[in-house]
């Protein structure tokens, strides 16, 4: 996957912010990736659709601070319990499709405005 992601980062396919684990302080970040308007380009030319992209299966619960901050901690019969109601939303919600009506050029710019990489607290998401 990091050729991959390596790779399209090197074409100018998308933009790659790496995350990091620190042991010691138990503070990190995943990574975080960015299409660019190259590959944004390159998808709209061979008519992908959203419904053709998915996501690797990853954790669905993650606990924060108040920073925002993650904070490990292990799973019980409750929070076991909400990562299944999750999966089982997520996977309702991926059998539908939610459309917008709005063109290409107002997708560029939604996507490519700085605010899109801004989340809660000023945090790059």
């Amino acid at each position: 996957m990091m050729r991959v992601v390596d790779g399209l980062e090197a074409l100018g396919y998308l933009e790659n912010h790496k995350g990091f684990q620190d042991r010691s302080t138990g503070k990190s970040r995943l990574s975080r990736m960015r299409a660019s308007l190259s590959l944004i380009d390159l998808i709209e030319g061979h008519s992908v659709t959203p419904v053709m992209i998915a996501r690797e299966d990853q954790a669905v619960l993650v606990l924060r601070n108040a920073d925002g901050e993650d904070i490990p901690y292990g799973d019980t019969d409750e929070t076991s319990q909400m990562a299944e109601q999750l999966r089982s939303y997520n996977a309702f919600i991926g059998e539908h499709l939610i459309g917008l009506s709005l063109s290409i050029e107002e997708v560029r710019t939604l996507l490519c405005s700085p605010s899109a990489l801004v989340g809660p607290k000023g945090l790059i998401v």
